[in-house]
């Protein structure tokens, strides 16, 4: 149990003004009861690959866009009825050694970061997918996804539409798309419907 704990409702935490700088969460522990969220990010705003968008509010615990140096260590991310942490467009990101446990769609989505740092982490029982790391368009990326602990990922998202016979998005451990120059190392992976 942590100091700190959160049960999220209906919004999540939005990180979203594109000034941000050295923003820090540390030690807390957030919650979000399996709940759907009150209202799906703006995909004007925000890439959203096509086939989540049906997902029905695609959104986060904790969404982070245009932020430098964001920083996510030490806490405990679970139960989102989407994503527990999405980030759009973040510069230097470090998602260190949290728990992320129970999200229903990605324990971990980030979409156009630019050297980010995935490590450490334990990620357990995604019902979809576990660490997502994708680009609008091919090119450099750089993100470092290492030494991370991922046990348990499911696929089970619309699967008597046949939305996901192994397509990669959905299943995996660790995805990467379209993201050139990452670095993907020393990660233990177990138990995933697809690949690690």
């Amino acid at each position: 149990m942590r100091a700190t704990e959160m049960n999220i409702q209906a919004t999540g935490i939005a990180l979203t003004q594109s000034t941000l700088r050295d923003v820090t969460i540390r030690g807390v522990g957030f919650w979000g009861a399996n709940k759907t969220f009150a209202s799906a990010v703006n995909t004007s705003q925000r890439w959203v690959y096509g086939l989540f968008a049906p997902m029905g509010n695609f959104n986060a615990i904790i969404t982070a866009q245009y932020v430098t140096r964001l920083i996510i260590e030490d806490c405990q991310i679970g139960g989102s009825g989407s994503n527990g942490l999405a980030m759009w467009n973040c510069t230097s990101a470090e998602v260190r050694n949290n728990d992320l446990q129970g999200n229903f769609l990605h324990a971990i989505y980030s979409i156009d970061g630019w050297a980010t740092v995935i490590a450490d982490n334990f990620v357990r029982d995604s019902q979809n997918g576990a660490i997502y790391v994708a680009r609008t368009a091919n090119g450099f990326d750089g993100t470092i996804v290492r030494a991370n602990r991922v046990h348990n990922t499911g696929a089970t998202w619309n699967t008597s539409a046949g939305q996901v016979f192994s397509s990669g998005w959905l299943g995996n451990a660790i995805y990467a798309f379209q993201a050139a120059d990452m670095v993907i190392a020393d990660n233990v992976c177990l138990n995933q419907t697809f690949s690690g």
